[in-house]
């Protein structure tokens, strides 16, 4: 089914989803490495691998980053999907900074993507949308906050993803609490047909 270009969605593991819409792969907040580096904690050994395993995501059209807390923002998976799409074929093997994938970020995400060599990067405000193709990606809010290190708390946006094709709506909430925003989320973007929230 992820392979047929029809809308499906996908769950990687914690966060992270594969959803195909408009006939578009989008991969949201994807974590691939087999150990994640939480701040001050040191290396954690993931205990299951992905749903997906990483040389299957080879071509991905968009990647969806609701924050940047390591466990849903991870160099190492991002460096590798970028590696992936950084040959350009009518160049005999030369990397190049990818168009492909393309990302979309809360304000202040862009920079890390960036360094890490991404070409096409979309940072959003709350209720700003981008359409790709035949899918419209919203940034809704969240309850939640931003951190990669102890200095920089709250420097960069965090939030959820409302995105619209063809085939139906899907709500990606990132890491949220419960709050008024699902209200008016449900007001402004009904229906919903795919909710992706954290327990």
């Amino acid at each position: 089914l992820v392979e047929s270009g029809r809308a499906s969605l996908t769950w990687i593991g914690h966060a992270s989803f594969f959803l195909v819409l408009g006939g578009l792969r989008i991969l949201i907040d994807p974590i691939l490495a087999p150990n994640l580096g939480l701040a001050g904690l040191g290396p954690t050994k993931r205990l299951v691998p992905p749903g997906i395993p990483l040389p299957d995501l080879a071509e991905i059209d968009v990647v969806l980053l609701t924050h940047n807390h390591r466990d849903h923002t991870d160099e190492w998976t991002l460096s590798r999907i970028l590696a992936a799409h950084a040959l350009d074929p009518h160049k005999r093997g030369k990397k190049t900074a990818p168009l492909r994938p393309r990302f979309v970020v809360p304000l202040g995400n862009g920079a890390l993507l960036s360094k890490l060599g991404a070409g096409a990067i979309d940072e959003l405000d709350w209720w700003q949308s981008i359409t790709i193709g035949h899918v419209e990606i919203t940034l809704v809010p969240a309850r939640h906050w931003s951190m990669r290190l102890p200095w920089d708390r709250n420097d960069a946006l965090w939030g959820g993803f409302v995105i619209r094709g063809p085939e139906g709506s899907a709500y990606h909430s990132g890491d949220t609490g419960f709050f008024d925003g699902f209200a008016e989320i449900g007001r402004r973007f009904s229906p919903i047909d795919w909710a992706m929230l954290p327990v």
